[in-house]
């Protein structure tokens, strides 16, 4: 009866476990739950798990009575058997009525001990399937283990660098496919791609929570395999997406980054992450108690916590996973913020798709399937108009769609609609279903969404952005970026000459069909880096950074030129089109409202262009906006010197 007995008692181990994972599961997911109003197939789930513990402890406990009573009943019987025998033996002579008597109590003795001994084979058995379950854990081996006569890791000196990089988490498909790149010291990277695409692999092949199945992965020419683990986690400083806050105090849950680090530190560590104000402000400071039960803190200030841990730290080389994606976006701007300032001086490896965070980046690799596919500056990405620009313009698409119809996220409620409990299946993998098929309700909402955007933000004849998305959404994210690179912003205005003409000539069919060609001639003659749009009517206005007065005549000529020596298709025939533009540069640091400055900016470069074309047309007319100094933008007033234009000096 014992192995038999042994074996329930580890299921029974293997169902406790199950169950207290369900019920941490449902505690940690309380949103969800009441959210999706799961509370009563949570309940089911819970107590099918709980019948099948009850199973098993009911089997255990009769395996175990048998394996105690049998022993007992066992010698029972054989003091019956040995009575009878000896009493046989003594009516046959064989032995006397005296050794019978003596024999008895010598073994009752005996049995007596054996008797007590199987009282505690019960336990000896419960305890044997739970030391089975701990000798699981313990046989378990670590996959990443420090090479025998691994080094310490010194300092950086020139670069971390993946060498012909093969990964892949199991299965057939790798995450990572030959990937070769490096990183020289003090350089800030971003890794950008859809999702999937390997980001996240790249900075667990840094930080060795894998190893590579091929290649190497080294710093300044070590592999990173023949280096102490723990030496190379000095030399790291790491933010995560969701930055984990243990049962203790705020001051403890910075000093993990450093536990050696004194409270002044640690509350300068606070201060740089921009966090201290709202800790001061907390009626115990410092030592008020976060995480499970306690205190409750903000997305923006999880991460700022996170900050401060590695800020702490004070690493060479900083890991930055997505730390902003789950953030609005007010808060993630001020976090990317925070997170630039800490990385100066720093080799930087950032993990986004927020194309927002990483523009900013010394140098950027753009990952698809696996692969590095583009790799180079925002700018540089942006002008080989391949799959980086693709993930730029869905990039502009949403700002565009935040600009004409809202940001959808932030004020549709969760969930999209109630579910009733009836609809929900009672077993985990059906609930999972039911949360995978909610998701994918949210992304065609967006891609709903989307199409909305691109309906009320693109003009119906050119397919361009229109007014709206251009000034409210396109323009003013080209002034937040060239403000925070301290960089003059150049605007153009153009507008075709002679297209009213056509249209007398040939008919508004016809005009409309030059207009569109015009419009795909100047998209395929701009830059990737440069965005235009079509205001309305004959008018296109193109922006680009960075550019002082005299950069943006000279392209706006460029651009004249090139037009007037294109043919345009124009019913059966073809015609030639001569253009005029309104130029101007501002220097973005002196913009407090991009949306009221680009409104400003291009109604006075309108009015220029309307009096160029008043005079004979075919020309560039420079606008040197002055008179826009002293305007209030955003509850402001700009700063300006005589005039915005070609101004480096600061305001």
């Amino acid at each position: 009866m014992t192995p038999r007995a042994t074996q329930a008692s580890y299921g029974r181990r293997q169902d406790e476990a199950r169950l207290a994972a369900k019920v941490q599961e449902n505690l940690a997911a309380q949103g969800l739950v009441k959210a999706f109003r799961l509370e009563s197939s949570s309940l089911a789930s819970f107590l099918e798990r709980n019948a099948q513990l009850a199973a098993s402890v009911l089997r255990l406990h009769f395996l175990s009575a048998l394996v105690e009573h049998s022993a007992n009943m066992g010698i029972y019987t054989l003091r019956v058997i040995i009575v009878g025998i000896g009493a046989y033996m003594a009516f046959t002579g064989r032995l006397t009525v005296g050794e019978l008597a003596a024999f008895q109590p010598l073994f009752i003795n005996l049995t007596w001990g054996v008797f007590e001994f199987t009282q505690y084979v019960p336990q000896l058995v419960q305890a044997g399937g739970g030391m089975e379950r701990l000798e699981e854990v313990l046989r378990e081996r670590p996959q990443v283990n420090d090479a025998p006569g691994a080094r310490s890791l010194p300092r950086l000196t020139r670069e971390i660098a993946f060498q012909e990089v093969s990964f892949g988490y199991g299965g057939d498909r790798l995450s990572l496919d030959r990937v070769s790149f490096s990183i020289p010291r003090g350089r800030s990277v971003a890794f950008v791609g859809p999702s999937g695409s390997g980001k996240s692999t790249v900075l667990n092949l840094i930080l060795r929570f894998y190893d590579p199945s091929s290649g190497t992965v080294t710093c300044d020419g070590r592999d990173l395999r023949q280096v102490t683990r723990e030496s190379l986690c000095q030399r790291l400083g790491v933010v995560f997406q969701d930055n984990l806050l243990f049962s203790t105090s705020i001051r403890e849950n910075i000093r993990l980054g450093r536990p050696a680090a004194s409270d002044e530190e640690v509350e300068e560590a606070a201060r740089a992450a921009e966090l201290h104000s709202f800790i001061a402000g907390l009626p115990q400071g410092y030592d008020t108690l976060v995480g499970e039960g306690e205190a409750r803190l903000s997305g923006g200030q999880r991460q700022r916590l996170g900050i401060a841990r590695a800020i702490l730290r004070d690493p060479e080389i900083l890991l930055l996973d997505e730390a902003t994606s789950a953030l609005d976006p007010t808060t993630e701007a001020a976090i990317n913020a925070t997170l630039e300032k800490l990385a100066r001086h720093r080799t930087a490896i950032w993990v986004t798709h927020r194309l927002s965070a990483a523009m900013n980046m010394d140098h950027l690799f753009v990952l698809e399937r696996g692969r590095v596919v583009e790799e180079g500056t925002h700018k540089e990405l942006l002008n080989r108009k391949g799959v980086y620009y693709r993930m730029w313009r869905e990039f502009t698409l949403e700002l565009t769609q935040n600009a004409v119809i809202g940001d959808w996220r932030a004020e549709a409620p969760s969930p999209a609609r109630a579910v009733s409990p009836p609809e929900l299946a009672q077993r985990l993998g059906e609930l999972e279903a039911e949360v995978e098929r909610q998701q994918q309700e949210v992304q065609r909402l967006s891609a709903i969404n989307q199409r909305w955007a691109q309906l009320a933000g693109t003009d119906r004849l050119t397919g361009l952005p229109n007014k709206i998305a251009f000034l409210q959404a396109l323009v003013p994210q080209e002034l937040q970026q060239a403000r925070r690179r301290g960089e003059p912003v150049g605007f153009i205005l153009l507008s075709g000459d002679n297209v009213g003409s056509i249209n007398e000539t040939y008919g508004r069919d016809a005009g409309d069909q030059v207009l569109r060609g015009l419009a795909q001639f100047l998209q395929a003659a701009l830059k990737g880096e440069e965005q235009l749009g079509h205001i309305d009517g004959t008018h296109f206005a193109v922006v680009f950074h960075p550019a002082g007065l005299e950069e943006t005549r000279q392209r706006a000529e460029q651009l004249r030129i090139q037009v007037a020596g294109q043919a345009f298709a124009c019913a059966h025939t073809a015609v030639w089109l001569t253009v005029s533009a309104g130029v101007t540069s501002v220097d973005s640091r002196l913009v407090d409202d991009p949306r009221t400055a680009a409104e400003e900016v291009f109604g006075q470069l309108n009015d220029v262009l309307y009096a160029a074309k008043k005079a004979g047309g075919d020309c560039v007319e420079v606008e040197e906006v002055g008179q826009l100094t002293d305007k209030e933008y955003g509850g402001g007033i700009c700063r300006s010197p005589e005039n915005w234009v070609a101004s480096q000096q600061a305001p």
